[in-house]
C-alpha cells in the first residue's frame, strides 16, 4: 500500500504492519482511487491470514515487498483476488509476497521458502493463478466490470469506458 496524498504527517506509516494501515486507512475518508480500499485489503487479511501471514509482522526491513506494497492492485479486483485466495489457502506453504498490477494483469509473487510437498497442490496453484491472470485482463482495476486492455506510451491498464474516459481527462492540463 502507497502512504497516501495527505498522509505525509504520519512519519512512521511505513513502520506499520499492512494490517495496522488498512486499519488506519479504513479508519479515515482518505482514499487513491486505484489503491484496493482498506475494507478491501482487511477483509483479504482476515479471511486469509496464513497466506497473507507477512501483512501481520512490523515491517523492520523495508525490503519486503509486502510491507512496501503488499497488494498494488485496485479495488475492481477484489473478487479476483478473493476467490483465488481461497484457492491459494489450500496449500499452507504457499506465502504471498505481493499482488500487483503488471502488464494490464493480476501478477501474484511468493515467498521464495513457499514450495508444496503435493504435484497435485503445484498444478491447482498454477490453474488458479492463470485463470486469475486470465479474468484480470478483461476486468476493469478500478471498479470490476468487464473492462478492455487499454495501452498509453508504456502503460497497459485494463479499464471499462467509463474508468477510462475519468482517467483520460484527470490526464489532460
Amino acid at each position: 500500500m502507497k502512504i497516501p496524498a495527505g498522509w505525509e504527517e504520519y512519519a512512521d506509516f511505513r513502520s506499520k504492519t499492512v494490517h495496522e494501515r488498512a486499519k488506519l486507512l479504513a479508519a479515515s475518508s482518505k482514499q487513491d482511487r486505484l489503491d484496493m480500499t482498506a475494507a478491501h485489503v482487511l477483509a483479504l487479511l482476515e479471511r486469509y491470514p496464513l497466506l497473507f501471514r507477512e501483512a501481520w509482522v512490523a515491517p523492520t526491513n523495508q525490503a519486503s515487498r509486502f510491507a512496501q506494497d503488499g497488494f498494488d492492485i485496485g479495488g475492481g479486483w477484489f473478487d479476483i483476488v478473493d476467490r483465488l485466495s481461497v484457492r491459494l489457502s489450500a496449500d499452507p506453504n504457499l506465502h504471498v509476497w505481493q499482488l500487483k498490477e503488471k502488464m494490464g494483469r493480476l501478477t501474484v509473487y511468493f515467498c521464495d521458502s513457499a514450495a508444496s510437498s503435493d504435484p497435485r497442490l503445484d498444478e491447482a496453484t498454477d490453474a488458479a493463478l492463470d485463470e486469475a491472470a486470465e479474468e484480470s485482463m478483461r476486468t476493469c482495476e478500478v471498479c470490476g466490470q468487464p473492462g478492455i486492455r487499454d495501452k498509453r506510451r508504456h502503460w497497459i491498464s485494463v479499464r471499462c469506458e467509463p474508468c477510462r474516459q475519468i482517467d483520460y481527462a484527470k490526464r489532460k492540463p
